[in-house]
């Protein structure tokens, strides 16, 4: 878990140079935005604050709702949070916000790849984590296939403290 906050805080602090491995660039003149290799399915979780609400949102803009990815297939998932706040991502059941932590984590044992494209470049491939902690203006994203047994619901949460009571939470549906 500290390793992949510690990187994501390291790839804030770098230089612009070195394409990631295993990552698409954008055309030169196009507005594409970088993007992991061979994704069958996507989904976009902004995350953020108008105090004192702190949300997750949809590509939408909707707040709080559902994000349905298939299972069995390779799915990436961009986290981006566009608030003034440092937010974390957690994926799992069973939530309990006194501890900060879930029963049951989705990621714990699920060996998963994590893409930064700006401002380095960086893969951080087979991660198993906790959460992942996210600066102000942070964008990353998550590439794994979710294997059968791990269809159903899970929630998504923010467990930085307060963050939670004040709606950082949303339903991930695996299908």
């Amino acid at each position: 878990m500290l390793g992949v906050s510690a990187l994501l805080l390291l790839a804030a602090c770098g230089s612009d140079e070195t394409p990631a491995p295993g990552g698409t660039e954008a055309e030169p003149g196009t507005e594409a935005e970088p993007e992991p290799k061979d994704l069958e399915a996507r989904i976009t979780i902004a995350m953020g604050e108008e105090l004192p609400e702190m949300y997750f949102a949809d590509s939408d803009g909707e707040r709080g709702g559902a994000f349905t990815i298939p299972a069995g297939k390779i799915v990436g998932i961009r986290v981006i949070n566009s608030g003034e706040l440092e937010h974390e991502i957690a994926f799992g059941r069973g939530s309990d916000a006194s501890t900060g932590e879930f029963e049951e984590n989705l990621f714990a044992s699920l060996p998963s790849d994590i893409f930064v494209f700006k401002p380095v470049k960086v893969e951080i491939e087979g991660s198993v984590f906790g959460e992942i902690e996210a600066e102000p203006q942070g964008d990353f994203w998550i590439r794994t296939v979710f294997p059968p047994e791990t269809t159903g619901e899970w929630e998504i949460a923010c467990f930085v403290e307060g963050h939670y009571d004040a709606g950082m939470k949303a339903t991930l549906i695996i299908e």
